[in-house]
């Protein structure tokens, strides 16, 4: 989270199959607070001081040498460091949070841009070795709230009792399911998410350039076209990450990187980057909710995989609404084996193959809940549109494909297709963002630049890559794997997640090469109850902490140990 929502996203997918790539992606009671005190490491001066550019005159600069750039003001207030206090189930953390910015720069050290974070540091731990963790959502344009007040921060905001609404209480409560325990954890928001910025000047002003065609920007000019920019974004990412265990001296911690959602791109290639470019290395890696290859999502409706990932997901949807809650993937075995076996044949013979057809109607009519009239419309090929709108067609209520149990009242019930904002994504937009501010304000951290939970001009502006191939991460997940015999994976979804099924991450999987298997339980895969924020619900926020903890323990023991062969 958070990915486009449903309205913006039907025009978002024309456009980006024009140039070939399929875009697809787009949660108080503080513990005891102390006085704000500026950290000693702050990125600019309480005068918001401006970065010294490079000086010398264009007569005494050498022949060839790049011109110095100018002066640029930092947007963002220095560092606050607070200490706090926080009372949970059974247990006492005691920790130090800091809210901040990092300055990317340019070759030069002119500031391109100030990606912001929020940290958690457990006091009485030895920082070398404690574990830290670097956590973000997807989108692209979204910013980290989500993983940070929706799941394992020290506070949360009680999703599952807002009813979606946007006028719920942005009221914080301790977490008793937080991640500190067992690692620091260091929340960031990409360049134009939350408070994070693009320097003003120098390439792109600052603003999206509206298009793909110009492509990618570079590094050292920074602007829209670099940090809204498939490379770019994972680029930045990785030296903010770098910078920042420079800064705190965590280098010989043990490190995790985790993203949700497009998340699933950018943290695979911002883990290569830091492996072969920043020298340094990650022990584990975890991805929420992914997608790793935009070849997989939406398309053409000749494009098969669409269907058969979408109809295990779809099947456990409608076993929802019936009353029947998921329990195991256990449940959806035969689904599973259906849709990649039998169903993917039928498919294949094509529409002019009567048999085929007839059989597929009624297999998926029975496993989606839908009339064989229905399924028959749409030659048995359903997407996560099709299904949310013909399942809830009758009662007049509008689904999430976010999660699809998540229902809210249909603002045009007689439209052909819906045209309405997600109840889930677009419900909790106004609390999830107070929230935040809230936070913010608690530990000393106050700007008033706008918080953006959903960058909008991150999203229109996107750079989707200089090549006629869909985005995807899975060959740098193969390269980091195949680098670091120590490396460990988890991936995890929502059983009623249709914006990025879980059988898509399960087909990619499995054409990982021999090294998946070198230790056991290097590569795993976990379905939980739930949809893309799975952990909004108690149950299976417990259990991906538990999968959690025992994944960074298996990895901090084994680096130490030197166990991987």
């Amino acid at each position: 989270m958070h990915c486009i929502d449903r309205r913006s996203l039907k025009g978002l997918i024309a456009g980006v199959l024009a140039a070939s790539t399929v875009q697809f992606l787009n949660m108080t009671a503080l513990g005891q607070e102390f006085t704000p005190k500026t950290a000693p490491e702050s990125p600019a001066s309480a005068a918001n001081t401006a970065t010294p550019a490079r000086t010398g005159n264009a007569a005494n600069r050498p022949s060839g040498a790049p011109q110095a750039l100018p002066s640029i003001a930092r947007q963002l207030p220095p560092d606050s460091t607070t200490t706090h206090s926080l009372e949970l189930s059974g247990r006492t953390l005691k920790f130090k949070a800091t809210a901040g910015s990092i300055a990317l720069t340019g070759d030069d050290g002119h500031v391109t841009g100030e990606l912001a974070y929020v940290a958690y540091q457990l006091e009485g731990a030895e920082p070398q070795t404690r574990p830290v963790a670097f956590l973000f959502n997807g989108g692209p344009g979204s910013a980290s709230a989500w993983v940070h007040i929706g799941g394992f921060g020290p506070w949360r905001l009680p999703i599952e009792n807002t009813a979606f609404s946007p006028s719920a209480l942005p009221v914080l409560v301790p977490n008793n399911e937080t991640w500190l325990d067992f690692t620091d954890l260091v929340f960031i928001d990409p360049a134009g998410t939350g408070f994070s910025r693009i320097a003003r000047g120098g390439d792109g002003q600052g603003a999206a350039n509206g298009g793909t065609s110009a492509g990618e920007g570079g590094r050292n000019q920074g602007g829209a076209r670099y940090f809204y920019s498939v490379n770019g974004d994972a680029e930045s990412v990785a030296d903010m990450i770098a910078k920042w265990l420079r800064k705190h001296d965590r280098l010989t911690s043990p490190k995790i990187l985790v993203g949700e959602s497009y998340g699933g791109i950018r943290a695979p290639k911002a883990l290569q980057r830091l492996q072969t470019v920043n020298g340094i290395g990650m022990s584990a890696l975890i991805l929420i909710s992914p997608v790793m290859d935009f070849g997989m999502f939406r398309g053409p409706r000749h494009r098969l995989h669409t269907f058969v990932q979408s109809l295990p997901t779809i099947a456990a949807a409608a076993r929802e609404a019936k009353g029947q809650v998921f329990k195991s993937r256990d449940e959806l075995v035969g689904v599973e084996a259906y849709a990649r076996g039998d169903y993917l044949n039928d498919l294949m013979r094509g529409p002019r193959d009567g048999a085929a057809v007839d059989r597929i109607v009624k297999r998926v009519a029975e496993l989606s809940g839908l009339s064989e009239a229905v399924v028959r419309q749409y030659g048995a090929r359903l997407d996560e549109f099709i299904y949310l709108r013909e399942a809830n067609r009758a009662s007049r209520k509008q689904a999430s494909g976010y999660d699809t149990t998540v229902t809210g009242d249909d603002a045009d019930s007689s439209a052909y297709f819906p045209r309405w904002e997600d109840p889930f994504s677009s419900g909790l937009t106004a609390p999830v963002t107070g929230a935040m501010l809230d936070l913010y304000a608690k530990l000393g951290w106050k700007t008033e630049l706008t918080y953006n939970l959903a960058a909008g001009d991150a999203l229109r502006g996107w750079q989707w890559g200089n090549t006629n191939n869909s985005v995807e991460s899975f060959t740098q997940l193969e390269s980091v794997l195949a680098l670091d015999p120590r490396l460990r994976v988890l991936v995890t979804h929502g059983a009623t997640d249709l914006r990025t099924p879980y059988l898509g991450s399960v087909l990619l999987l499995e054409q990982l090469p021999f090294y998946a298997d070198r230790t056991p339980g290097r590569v795993v895969l976990r379905l939980f109850p739930g949809g893309h924020m799975h952990y909004s619900r108690e149950g299976s926020r417990k259990a991906l902490r538990d999968e959690t903890r025992a994944l960074i323990a298996a990895a901090v023991s084994e680096r130490s140990n030197g166990e991987a062969k």
